[in-house]
C-alpha cells in the first residue's frame, strides 16, 4: 500500500465525541497541490484543494447541527453515529479503460474557438461517445447566414463541410451528409464522407412524374396521339 505509506495523513481540526471521550479524526487527504501525485498503481491524483473541499462539505451538510442532533438523540437513549470518509474516485481514465467494459466513451473533452474571416466566432466542441455525424446542408447553410439548399457551392458552407469531415477523421468518427444529386454525393465521398444520402422519396417521385409527363407532352407536340 505504498500509495498510503508514502504520505502521512494530515491531522484534521474536526473533533467527534463518542461515549464521553474525544477522539481526533485523521483525514487521508493531501495538502493543496499544484501538481498530481503519482501512485504505485500508476494512477495519478487530481490537483485540488482537498482540505478546503472537506470544509465546504461540512458547512453545506450542517455538520455542527448534525452533531447537536446526535447529542440530543443519545441523551434520549438512541444510538446515533455520524461517519465521514474521504477518498479519491477514479474518473475520466480514457477510452482504453472504458473500452474493456464495452463502453465507447472517450473520457476526454476538447473545444476549439475560431474567429472566422467574416467576423463570426465558431465554437467546436467534442462530444464523447459519438459514433457518427450527419450533416444537413440546409441547416448548416442557415447557421452560416447562407441560402438553405443542398449541393452547396457557397464558400462558407463548403469550408464548413470540409472542416467537419476533417474533424471526424481525426477523432475516428464516421461522417455523413445529405445530397441532392449523385454527382455531389460522389464529390463528398471523395473528400472523406463515409456515408451519403440522396434527395428524398418525394423528390424521386416528383422527378419521375415530371419525366413521364414530359414524354407525353413531347409526343402530343409532334402530332402523335399518346397511347392509353
Amino acid at each position: 500500500m505504498r500509495a498510503f505509506s508514502d504520505y502521512r495523513p494530515v491531522r484534521s481540526s474536526f473533533k467527534s465525541k463518542m461515549r464521553g471521550k474525544t477522539w481526533s479524526n485523521h483525514a487521508n487527504a493531501f495538502a493543496t497541490r499544484r501538481s498530481p501525485l503519482r501512485f504505485a498503481t500508476t494512477f495519478s491524483s487530481a490537483v485540488g484543494s482537498y482540505h478546503q473541499a472537506l470544509a465546504r462539505l461540512l458547512e453545506a451538510a450542517g455538520y455542527d447541527e448534525l452533531r447537536r442532533e446526535q447529542a440530543r438523540a443519545r441523551a434520549a437513549g438512541a444510538a446515533v453515529g455520524i461517519g465521514l470518509a474521504c477518498f479519491i474516485e477514479l474518473t475520466g481514465p480514457g477510452a482504453q479503460f472504458y473500452g474493456m467494459g464495452g463502453a465507447r466513451i472517450s473520457g476526454q473533452e476538447g473545444a476549439t474557438v475560431r474567429l472566422e474571416p467574416s467576423g463570426a466566432v465558431a465554437v467546436l466542441t467534442g462530444v464523447p461517445g459519438v459514433d457518427a455525424v450527419y450533416v444537413g446542408p440546409a441547416d448548416l447553410s442557415l447557421a452560416l447566414g447562407c441560402k438553405p439548399r443542398l449541393d452547396q457551392t457557397d464558400a462558407p458552407v463548403v469550408e464548413a463541410q470540409l472542416r467537419i469531415v476533417e474533424a471526424c477523421k481525426r477523432h475516428g468518427v464516421v461522417a455523413g451528409i445529405h445530397n441532392a444529386t449523385a454527382a455531389y454525393a460522389l464529390k463528398m465521398m471523395a473528400v472523406g464522407y463515409q456515408f451519403v444520402t440522396l434527395a428524398s422519396d418525394t423528390r424521386f417521385l416528383a422527378a419521375k412524374a415530371a419525366e413521364e409527363v414530359g414524354v407525353v407532352r413531347k409526343t402530343v407536340a409532334t402530332g402523335k396521339l399518346p397511347a392509353y
